[in-house]
């Protein structure tokens, strides 16, 4: 394990960044045993570097109780060496509504401790996003989100990366970029990853539905706390959005003739088409051990379509219901400034609701061509 003159050798080539500092440590004691991974959090949060023992505050979120208990009980022995920071306490309140109730009591005394013995807040030194981005959802349930954030001269990009199942799962800062850094970087990420621009609520409210499913799973990274300071945003906690739900807020001030059967009937026939505008969509398909076992002892190509219809897509309703909601949720917040994407994102979340209805999938155009396509992936053959 790491001694202090490594950590402290390691925190100077990391830039003193107790974000990359954590992220780097994590990486490195990943395959070790916990009482070793324990020995290092503790070190850390006895470090007379004050960035290092803010790593090791990270460590809170770790996915194995033990270290993150370690985390903080090690904290309040560090605050007790040495005087402690307000940011640190801003940090564990923005970290405790991500917090498995089993960590909260600890938490709840660290901060309350840290408090009493913390140094008076400097005044917050943010810049300003300028844009927002995010990609369409793909097939594997994963989306991606852009924040551009410019501070006097300087750019920098704040990235966070979603998935089914698992909620945040990445999260970074790059700063010291330029202006022309960070407007090439925005080309390739809506070129590279059909990523449109959305608003800061759009981030807020996908982001809080990501942390409802970390709550199911294991804690967001600690680069999320990085992110949400970069953005200059309020305490973010779980808050889940179902893809019905969604699509209700989505559809909610629309009249009943863009709403309604018809409306639903154009929204479905237009389906095959919208993979000409989003190229995302050649990833919505399944493809796992559940579609290998059931295909390969079927002959023909219709009887494995019919099959994937009836036996595996009704067990993913709540899944592709939702890929096609986020994704016409990026849409609608992008067509507040290119209203050619309101019929789009109209459509998506009208098909979007029907899935998340008990309607039959056989009937649904869009369902049939995950099917079709599903078949194909699984065949070998291309689009």
């Amino acid at each position: 394990m790491a001694n202090r003159l490594q950590l402290d050798k390691i925190a100077r080539e990391l830039g003193d960044d107790p974000f990359r500092i954590q992220s780097e440590m994590a990486a490195m004691a990943a395959a070790f045993p916990v009482e070793q991974r324990s020995a290092l959090i503790h070190g850390l949060a006895l470090s007379a570097n004050a960035e290092v023992r803010a790593a090791g505050l990270g460590f809170v979120l770790d996915p194995d109780e033990r270290c993150a208990l370690v985390a903080l009980s090690a904290a309040r022995e560090g605050a007790q060496r040495y005087s402690p920071s307000a940011i640190d306490v801003s940090r564990l309140v923005r970290m405790r509504p991500w917090l498995p109730q089993t960590r909260r009591a600890a938490t709840d005394e660290l901060i309350a401790y840290l408090r009493r013995t913390a140094s008076a807040p400097e005044p917050a030194a943010y810049g300003e996003v300028k844009q927002w981005f995010a990609t369409a959802a793909d097939g594997a349930g994963a989306q991606s989100l852009l924040a551009l954030i410019k501070d006097g001269r300087m750019w920098a990009a704040a990235s966070v990366l979603v998935k089914h199942a698992e909620g945040v799962c990445d999260a970074w800062v790059a700063d010291g970029m330029s202006k022309r850094e960070a407007a090439e970087l925005a080309a390739r990420f809506i070129e590279e990853a059909d990523a449109v621009e959305v608003t800061g609520d759009f981030f807020a409210q996908r982001v809080g539905d990501a942390l409802a499913e970390n709550a199911e799973a294991s804690p967001p990274p600690f680069g999320l706390v990085q992110v949400l300071e970069a953005v200059a945003s309020g305490p973010l906690p779980p808050r889940a959005v179902s893809p019905a739900a969604l699509c209700e807020a989505l559809l909610s001030a629309l009249p009943d003739d863009q709403i309604g059967a018809e409306a639903l009937a154009h929204a479905q026939a237009s389906a095959p088409r919208w993979r000409e505008r989003i190229g995302t969509i050649d990833t919505w398909f399944e493809a796992d051990e559940r579609v290998e076992a059931l295909l390969c002892p079927i002959r023909g190509r219709k009887k494995r379509v019919a099959a994937v219809l009836a036996e595996i897509l009704p067990l993913r309703r709540e899944f592709w219901a939702g890929r096609v909601a986020w994704t016409a949720a990026a849409l609608q917040a992008k067509s507040r400034v290119d209203p050619i994407l309101t019929p789009l994102w109209i459509d998506m979340a009208l098909v979007a609701r029907a899935i998340a209805d008990d309607a039959p999938l056989s009937g649904m155009t869009l369902m049939r061509q995950i099917a079709d396509d599903t078949v194909r992936v699984f065949e070998g053959r291309d689009f």
